[in-house]
């Protein structure tokens, strides 16, 4: 490594060190220990770690821990804020304390912060920005005001504008009374309150650096987004791309299309991009850069093995997160041995009297207003018995139009649905199935004969392929695969209360369908818990609280 570059790097992380240092004495300073450090730390310091008021320590290291996490994440404002801050600070140590240790750091992070701002490219909410800078200034405004106003009541000299200025940007950073001077305990009351609100606005101000840059395409281009994915979206998760809560991205030209969701900061778009590979996986960089310069970090969910290659060419890190059971319908029957056990269960069922009917077109409006009562009935129980509504790759019967959509019901002599299956089309020919529910005490095997016989049915009718969907953590070994996959095969036992990954293999594996690997990819390691808590949290999004506002969407990159 040059010296050179070396320099640049020492000028990116002098700023965020020193911050984080400081906040972290700010919180501490009161302890004994913490006392000890920034007794020998307060020279050479910036900023002034000791605070003997909590709130003033609470504000001022939650003020600069957010600038060292702003800087860490390379955003444009707290770039902006930080070189203030230790503008202010240079001009409080050399001129107010006369610490030229102090200073010197504090001017060779204004110089680094200076010197680096192509590395800083992250922008933050444009709203908030304003907010943030406006905060700023008025805390600013008030410490000047509340130092002046103080010497005047204490009838102490002001002292020139530079003096004034230095005393009580150090209080603002510091937590310190600006003057040292007594006044009276009526107007003490006064003075601390108005350093307060400068704090505190001063800590609105650095909140806003932290906020994604969200933006929202106009009306027309989202209509073409839609568009451009119901042409162009195939394979087993394109029903679930197009469903309402994803957000879709797409370039001004070509026929890539992203569709994503987003949980915080994280943008988790569902399986490889849709379109042809060229167009498809332009897109996906634009994407991927657009979110870069918004704060918004992108992770990737399901995607294939053709994906996971293009995925690692971006710099992504991949790792595996399950299998996907895939049935070849073209001479698809229940006879013959490698669909004994599967023959079995349906004839046991068929003995029993269940009897399966098969709409691939959906029910008829009379066929589904009779029905539903009980599908309904069966859906909650179902629910009670295997965990919330869950959605983003996973259907909601409440969101379901039965009359659209494939469905199988097995039902029992007198009539009564015992369990249904509804299945959703991916292309002309293919199939992926979505929801699986039996009614408590229902027939045995009424599931199972509910999806084979639609299955039987599909390739009667010439359709090529039925997806089972993902089977999440299957095929995972805590001896081999990256660090990722290794932890999740170990979480495979911590979960099986909730979800039993055995118990869906042995289901699936009635079909003797074919198994395909999907992977996970996120930006380095350090990104994949946000990844995970974003994954589930897209899930659980039917069973949690509204928030009463949809996540806007990203602009298009409009320069290609």
């Amino acid at each position: 490594m040059s010296f050179a570059r070396r320099l640049r790097g020492l000028a990116f992380r002098l700023p965020v060190i020193t911050l984080a240092v400081a906040a972290a004495l700010a919180l501490v300073g009161s302890s004994r220990i913490g006392a000890g450090l920034a007794s020998w730390l307060v020279a050479i310091l910036p900023v002034d770690p000791q605070s003997a008021d909590p709130v003033d320590a609470v504000t001022v290291a939650a003020t600069l821990a957010i600038l060292a996490i702003g800087l860490f994440r390379r955003k444009r404002l707290a770039r902006r804020l930080a070189i203030a801050t230790f503008g202010a600070a240079a001009l409080g140590q050399a001129v107010a304390l006369h610490h030229p240790l102090g200073a010197a750091l504090a001017v060779a992070c204004v110089v680094g912060l200076a010197r680096s701002g192509g590395r800083y490219r992250v922008e933050s909410d444009r709203g908030l920005r304003r907010v943030s800078i406006v905060a700023a200034v008025a805390g600013v405004a008030i410490l000047v005001a509340g130092s002046v106003g103080n010497d005047a009541i204490a009838a102490a000299p002001v002292g020139s504008p530079l003096d004034v200025l230095a005393s009580s940007l150090m209080a603002g950073l510091d937590g310190l009374d600006p003057t040292g001077i007594f006044v009276p305990e009526r107007a003490q009351g006064i003075f601390e309150a108005l350093e307060l609100a400068a704090r505190l606005a001063v800590l609105v101000a650095a909140f806003g650096i932290l906020r994604a840059d969200p933006d929202r395409p106009p009306p027309n281009l989202l209509e073409r987004y839609r568009e451009l994915a119901r042409r162009n979206a195939r394979g087993a998760l394109a029903p679930f791309q197009l469903g309402g809560d994803k957000l879709l991205f797409a370039l001004p030209s070509g026929d890539g299309v992203i569709a994503y969701g987003r949980a915080g900061r994280e943008a988790i778009v569902l399986g490889d991009p849709i379109g042809n590979p060229r167009d498809a996986w332009r897109t996906f960089r634009a994407f991927d850069g657009r979110c870069r310069t918004g704060d918004v970090e992108v992770g990737v969910y399901q995607a294939s093995e053709a994906g996971r290659a293009e995925l690692e060419e971006l710099g992504f890190r991949t790792f595996k997160i399950g299998e996907e059971a895939i049935v070849d319908l073209v001479g698809f029957e229940l006879s013959g041995s490698r669909r004994a056990n599967l023959r079995h269960t349906v004839t046991r069922a068929e003995r029993g009297g269940i009897e399966v009917t098969w709409r691939p077109n959906g029910l008829a409006d009379a066929e589904a207003a009779r029905l539903l009562p009980a599908l309904r009935i069966i859906d909650a129980e179902w629910r009670r018995r295997h965990g919330p509504r869950m959605g983003f790759t996973i259907g909601e019967f409440g969101g379901i139009d039965l009359t659209s959509v494939g469905i199988a019901l097995a039902l029992e002599p007198d009539g009564r649905p015992a369990a249904f299956a509804t299945f959703r089309r991916t292309d002309g020919d293919a199939w992926v199935l979505d929801l699986l529910r039996r009614r408590s005490g229902a027939t045995p095997g009424a599931i199972e004969a509910a999806v084979a016989r639609a299955a039987v049915s599909m390739a009667r009718a010439g359709d090529r392929q039925l997806s089972l969907g993902l089977v999440a953590l299957a095929g995972l070994t805590p001896h081999a695969g990256p660090a990722e996959s290794r932890l999740l095969a170990v979480a495979v036992r911590l979960v099986r209360p909730v979800y039993d990954v055995a118990g869906l293999l042995f289901f699936k594996n009635k079909f003797a369908p074919r198994w395909e690997p999907r992977y996970a990819a996120v930006r380095g390691r350090l990104g994949a818990l946000g990844y995970v808590i974003a994954v589930l949290r897209l899930h659980l999004a039917p069973a949690l609280p509204s928030r009463g506002r949809e996540t806007p969407a990203l602009r298009p990159d409009s320069g290609g």
